[in-house]
Parts: C-alpha cells; structure tokens; sequence
C-alpha cells in the first residue's frame, strides 16, 4: 500500500468475502478478486471488517488466500489492527477511545449486567473480546429481548449500543454490545483518517445487518448480492431517506463477485 492509497476498500469477512459454502464457483470468484486487488495495490488500500477475532480472521484469510489486508478491524470494528510485514499490531489509540465510550469499563461488565436475562445465551469464548459481548437469541424473541437487555443496561449506567443480526444458517438471532458508538462504522472512518482519506475515497462492502450502519456512515457501500431480502430493503429504504441513494450500491453478484462489481460501479476499474 503506499503511504496514501486513492482509495480505501473496507469489506466484511463471512458472507462478503468468505462465502458460506466452499464451492468451485465461489473459489474462482475470491481468485478474481485476489487478481484484481493485487493488480491494484499501488493505489488501493484494503482493510478487512468483521465480527472475529484476530486469530480467527487471520485464519480466514488464509484458508480463502484472501489479499493480506493493510488493516484488520476485529470484533466488529471494536479492535484496529495495523500490518506490519506478516503481523498485526493493536492500535492503542482506539483501544483507549473504546474504552472511554464504555464509561472506562470492558465488556466483561457488560457481560455480567446481562448474565440470567430469559432467551439471552452468552456465545462462546472465541466470539468475546476486550470491548465486545455476543450472545444468541430466538429471532421471534427480538422485541422482547431487546427490551430486556436495555433496561437491564440502562440499570448498570453501561453506555451501550446494540447490534442485531440473523445468522443465516441456523436461524438464530445475534446480539453484539458494542461500546456506544464503537461499531464497524467507527472503526472505519478512525483508518481513513489515519490516511488522510475523505469518505469519497472509502468504499466499504458487507452482507449483513451488522453492516448497515458502516454501508450508511457516507461512506461509498456495496451490499453484496447474498444479502438477505430483509436487509436489503432495510437498507435501501434507510439510504433513502437519508439522500444516500446513489451512495450504496446494491449488487447482483454474490460475495467476492458482488464486491468486484461495486468496485466497477464506483469507477475503482472499469469491467
């Protein structure tokens, strides 16, 4: 990468890059990317976002022989890493403004303020980190737990902002407690300032609702074809009414192939 890309691509892991079912179409289509970013890396950044953790996104890229990214942003965009060589280094400076937005607490307090709520399932260590907590929930429960979960929060004076998705494969509903304003949004708009970059210059790319926000932050998205039906009308609907319209494309293709024609669309090549 040079020392100020013309452009920054900030994509999602799983579900925008990592497809969920390891097929020979899919390989070719992370090959076609892998090509193209590499041809493109004297002035195109690359920054993987995504709800894992270091280890575990480090594992993904290797087993998809993903491009090795400029910067990782873990646990959904609550942790910065920067790449020097073949290592990733935390970058304290956000880890110190993460916890300042948690009231200079972790979320282990989080965590603990949650533990017992009725349908509320804590997941499993891997997916927790410094300033995450993930749980699982039953999706026709949602209004329900998102009341509980609030007041039980608001009781503990814990300043926290909630994130929900749908796991696609197993139906269940996912909770992630973010440090209030701490989110995939964040944490991508903090790596283009560190490079000087306006959000013209960013594209960002996700599949899912826990990518909403960062696809609606001004920033140029993509929103891969696989996307549910759910949140693509979700986010068509909300980039409207925010005049972000012709900010967030709405791909065809699906994952790798969906972030290469965003790519095209927003003019990184031509097709």
């Amino acid at each position: 990468m040079t020392a100020t890309p013309d452009t920054l691509l900030a994509a999602d892991l799983d579900g925008t890059l990592i497809p969920t079912i390891d097929t020979p179409a899919q390989r070719r289509a992370v090959s076609d990317f892998r090509d193209a970013v590499e041809g493109a890396r004297a002035s195109l950044g690359v920054a993987y976002v995504t709800g894992r953790h270091l280890e575990l996104a480090h594992e993904g890229i290797t087993a998809w022989a993903l491009p090795l990214p400029d910067f990782l942003m873990c646990d959904v965009g609550t942790s910065v890493y920067r790449r020097t060589g073949d290592h990733f280094e935390a970058d304290p400076i956000f880890a110190g403004e993460m916890r300042a937005a948690l009231g200079g607490r972790n979320a282990g307090a989080v965590r603990a303020a949650l533990s017992g709520l009725e349908g509320l399932t804590l997941q499993g260590e891997t997916q927790q980190s410094d300033f995450k907590a993930s749980f699982t929930f039953p999706w026709s429960q949602r209004s329900r737990i998102s009341e509980s979960v609030s007041a039980a929060l608001s009781a503990s004076r814990l300043p926290v902002d909630l994130v929900t998705s749908r796991d696609p494969e197993t139906g269940l509903g996912l909770l992630d407690a973010l440090p209030a304003g701490g989110a995939k949004d964040r944490a991508v708009l903090y790596v283009a300032r560190l490079l000087n970059l306006t959000p013209d210059q960013v594209i960002f790319a996700g599949d899912s609702g826990n990518d909403e926000a960062a696809l609606l932050s001004g920033v140029r998205g993509v929103l891969v074809g696989n996307a549910s039906e759910e949140v693509r009308a979700s986010v068509r609907a909300k980039a409207s009414r925010l005049g972000l319209s012709d900010r967030v494309y709405l791909a065809s293709g699906t994952v790798a192939a969906g972030v290469l024609e965003g790519l095209s669309h927003f003019g990184v090549w031509g097709d």
